[in-house]
């Protein structure tokens, strides 16, 4: 009884919610069978009754990590000490670019990954890759003719008249030829 007195009388008074100085010597040894039976059938609510130390030495180790959570969240949320307006709202436009593109390149992957006609898309863009290999290879090859055509090729703002006939039609009905610009 003396052993695991303390493991005892904490389980007496915060699971029987009985405090000590309200009980006799015989209650006490009555409760104390109630706590032997208990713990050698290992029927206890929690691990500190069995041995207060150990799980005082892991509840203090248990602490001292959150702690260090607290520390290290705390650190993340840091307290501003400089006020460089400017460099902060740069700082913060980086990182809002940044999340928007990471976005739209996962919407283009999922995008990619669902639709049927993705097949097309993956080609396109295979092609484009193996088209600016070769421009490369021409530019170091010496073939610098053929480089420029196919940079003006690969270029998105550059339109050949043939694309803008395909796309849009002559535009203008039939040939007419244009009128002379008369006097006033």
């Amino acid at each position: 009884m003396y052993e695991k007195q303390e493991e005892f009388l904490a389980w007496l008074s915060e699971v029987k919610g009985v405090p000590q100085e309200a009980c006799s010597q015989r209650d006490l040894k009555e409760h104390f069978s109630t706590y032997v039976e208990d713990f050698n059938t290992a029927t206890l609510p929690d691990e500190k009754y069995y041995n207060l130390r150990t799980w005082y030495l892991k509840e203090q180790a248990r602490k001292a990590r959150e702690g260090a959570d607290a520390q290290a969240s705390a650190a993340a949320t840091f307290e501003r000490t400089t006020f460089d307006d400017e460099a902060a709202r740069k700082a913060e436009l980086a990182r809002e670019r940044a999340k928007r593109s990471e976005a739209t390149t996962a919407l283009m992957a999922k995008a990619m990954g669902e639709s049927k006609g993705s097949s097309a898309l993956m080609e396109d863009m295979r092609q484009q890759e193996e088209a600016r290999r070769l421009m490369q290879v021409a530019y170091k090859t010496g073939d610098e003719s053929k480089a420029r055509e196919m940079a003006l090729r690969l270029d998105p703002n550059h339109v050949t008249e043939e694309q803008m006939r395909a796309t849009w039609g002559s535009g203008a009905g039939p040939q007419r030829k244009a009128r002379k610009p008369q006097k006033s």
